[in-house]
């Protein structure tokens, strides 16, 4: 977390934008280190402390909100996984940037809630289940 997500937040505060994804085959532990396990906090608890500890301190400002999407990339399409699965596209904008056309965007008022709107959106998830899963 303190080599690769921690420095991302900092960036956000200081006007950047930042994503932080989890790629590779399954089994690999992708679900785990995001999300973590009974003892052990997963990258998305250890930023949303972070990101509310900094909002709470006022550093910034006082009037700061987190907004939070959630999409999935399943066999080459993209699934909004806060809104019913819908599908989504990616598109370009005028200035080359990619945009997902679509994406739900929910607030997050604190850390419990930043955790109930993945828990949510990672049941929704995509779970297929192949020989490398036992």
């Amino acid at each position: 977390y303190i080599r690769a997500a921690r420095p991302l937040i900092s960036c956000i505060f200081n006007g950047g934008t930042a994503t932080c994804f989890a790629y590779g085959q399954t089994g690999a532990g992708k679900t785990h280190t995001m999300l973590g396990g009974e003892n052990v906090p997963g990258l998305y608890l250890l930023a949303g402390q972070d990101i509310f500890s900094i909002i709470q301190s006022g550093t910034y400002g006082r009037n700061l909100h987190v907004w939070v999407s959630f999409f999935e990339i399943y066999c080459g399409q993209l699934f909004d996984l806060l809104n019913r699965r819908n599908r989504l596209q990616a598109r370009e904008d005028g200035s080359r940037q990619v945009c997902i056309a679509g994406l739900t965007e929910t607030e997050a008022t604190s850390v419990n809630s930043l955790v109930q709107i993945l828990d949510y959106g990672n049941s929704v998830r995509s779970k297929g289940a192949s020989g490398v899963n036992p």
